[in-house]
């Protein structure tokens, strides 16, 4: 996808960086953009910052992959290993309509960005987290449910995959597509078993 480099001068440190998690949060503003939010850290020193700033338009990226955005710090964590060293942040652009919302296009961007972030850096579904994961910190409000966050990362890994002209759900790990057995036997035609003894799944002729 497009990446808008507008880098931060001051906002981020050198630390040399392993990239282990990504972090989601909210800006928690009213119909901001991710260039406003870039605009806002470009100069001055805010003691605050993200890699990476999504609105339904444009990913924006302020502090480099490998230096530190200071996004995550806290006197106290949640997460034991989770920390600004070893973490990407992205940012989302919020709504607020009586309560802070996204956009659908600030969603499809996030989950394209952290598609690639995931593919790019070897990083599983699992270590795809909220702000409120690791420090406790209400953020990104609008995931904070459970069910509102694992429908956000079930976007993040499913997929379509097309076998024998026809459709069906796959989930993305690692940049690779796995689909249900059953949903390919079901296109092939073939028969699933299950050896209870050996634990094997085998595909053949139906009977």
């Amino acid at each position: 996808m497009k990446i808008v480099d507008d880098l931060t001068a001051v906002n981020y440190d050198n630390n040399k960086r392993e990239i282990k998690y990504i972090v989601v949060h909210y800006t928690g503003n009213k119909g901001d953009t991710a260039a406003a939010n870039t605009r806002y850290f470009r100069t001055m020193n805010r003691n605050a910052s993200a890699h990476y700033f999504v609105d339904k338009n444009e990913v924006r990226r302020c502090v480099p992959d490998n230096k530190n955005a200071w996004a995550v710090g806290a006197n106290k964590y949640l997460h034991p290993y989770c920390r600004n060293n070893n973490s990407i942040s992205v940012e989302l652009c919020t709504q607020f309509n009586g309560e802070y919302y996204f956009d659908d296009g600030t969603i499809s961007n996030a989950v394209e960005l952290i598609r690639e972030l995931m593919k790019k850096y070897n990083i599983g579904i699992e270590n795809v987290l909220r702000h409120y994961d690791v420090t406790g910190k209400a953020c990104p409000r609008p995931l904070l449910l459970q069910s509102k966050w694992e429908e956000f990362c079930m976007k993040l890994i499913m997929n379509k995959c097309t076998i024998n002209k026809k459709s069906v759900d796959s989930i993305n790990y690692l940049g690779y597509n796995y689909i249900k057995v059953r949903d390919l036997a079901d296109i092939l035609g073939l028969e699933v078993s299950f050896d209870t003894e050996t634990k094997e799944v085998t595909l053949g002729p139906g009977k």
